[in-house]
């Protein structure tokens, strides 16, 4: 996977991620950011109300970030062990490797069955089912069976596939603006989704703490259960 342009979108104008203007996109995400960036009209709220709240995809993608998909540059993790070949830390994607039309539907980022214009099923909320179908999404560049295995988080089974809860609701997908958070809070993509995640009723506190290689604790309420903090 690569972020550079192609295909029907050669010679499109763009919009760099500091907003200006180009006459010919460079990647393809400049395209999308023509609409999906604070560069003309206020984007739409996302589908998850979170801890933190963005609205400019530009900011959740930036390289600057302390965690964000690798679409603008390559991700800051070096150790994900979850990829699936021929992928690798150093990796970028683009915008309609995830937003497309799925196999055999509508071509291009703005037809598909699935919400949110995905390629395949990601379903949000608490109370999910875990199945290869139900994180199509995800699954198509993380290995299920290294995430059920815990091999990135010893708590991915627990929270998944025991507890039923979404990927969504700790995973931000596209990233954490660095204006809003930082990299012990916001590292891994965590953002809680606060429909579901409640704060630590000990301490008052909503958050995620960064203790290293695989290793961290949560302040917070879920299912019941206060981590006041709990750690791995």
């Amino acid at each position: 996977m690569s972020g550079e342009i192609g295909g029907a979108l050669e010679g499109v104008p763009g919009v760099t991620m500091g907003g200006i203007e180009l006459e010919e996109a460079r990647f393809e995400y400049e395209v999308c950011l023509r609409c999906h960036s604070g560069f003309q009209a206020a984007p739409q709220r996302p589908p998850v109300r979170r801890q933190l709240e963005q609205f400019d995809t530009a900011r959740e993608i930036d390289p600057g970030n302390p965690s964000y998909h690798p679409v603008a540059g390559p991700g800051r993790n070096a150790n994900v062990p979850s990829l699936l070949a021929p992928m690798t830390e150093g990796s970028l994607i683009r915008c309609s490797d995830c937003h497309r039309g799925e196999p055999g539907g509508a071509p291009g980022p703005h037809g598909s069955r699935y919400e949110w214009i995905l390629g395949g099923e990601y379903q949000v909320g608490d109370q999910i089912a875990e199945s290869p179908r139900t994180y199509a999404l995800c699954y198509q560049c993380h290995s299920r069976s290294s995430i059920l295995a815990n091999e990135s988080f010893p708590g991915h089974r627990l929270h998944v596939v025991d507890q039923k809860t979404s990927c969504a609701v700790c995973h931000d997908s596209h990233g954490i603006s660095f204006t809003q958070g930082d990299s012990m809070e916001h590292s891994h993509l965590i953002n809680f989704d606060v429909d579901v995640v409640g704060p630590d009723p000990t301490s008052g506190r909503l958050g995620f703490m960064d203790m290293g290689e695989q290793a961290g604790q949560c302040f917070l309420t879920c299912h019941g259960v206060a981590h006041s903090p709990l750690g791995y």
